[in-house]
Order: structure tokens, then sequence, then C-alpha cells
């Protein structure tokens, strides 16, 4: 997989157990949608930008945990 390659196309819906994402930016969305559920996602940065769009079903319909961390 190479940076900037479209992550739906190399892996499913809700393939992904974990994802640890310190970039952010417009790539948050798809993150979300590979996440299994009820599982989670955590991050420490936002290097590709700290504003992103949400869709919150994507959120609360599959039970998903968002943590923030600086250590």
């Amino acid at each position: 997989m190479t940076h900037g390659e479209d992550l739906l196309a190399v892996l499913s819906v809700e393939s992904v157990d974990l994802i640890v994402d310190n970039l952010a930016g417009d790539g948050f969305p798809t993150m979300l949608k590979l996440l299994h559920r009820g599982w989670g996602y955590t991050s420490s940065a936002a290097a590709a930008g700290p504003i992103v769009n949400i869709d919150m079903r994507h959120i609360y319909l599959k039970d998903i945990s968002l943590i923030g961390t600086t250590a």
C-alpha cells in the first residue's frame, strides 16, 4: 500500500479492529468506515489537518470509541 492510496479499495469496510491515526484530515471519515463494530480509534496528532467531517452514524451505530492521547 502506498501513501494516498484509497484504503477502501485495498481493505474492506469493517475489516480493521483498531486504528492509530496521527494524520486525520480528509482521510478521517474513511478510517471510521474501516473499523469493526465496537472497536476503537485513537489519535495523538492531526498532521493532515485538525478539522474533519464526521458522519456521526459511523460512531454511534457501530459503537466506536474515539480516544485522543498526548502520551
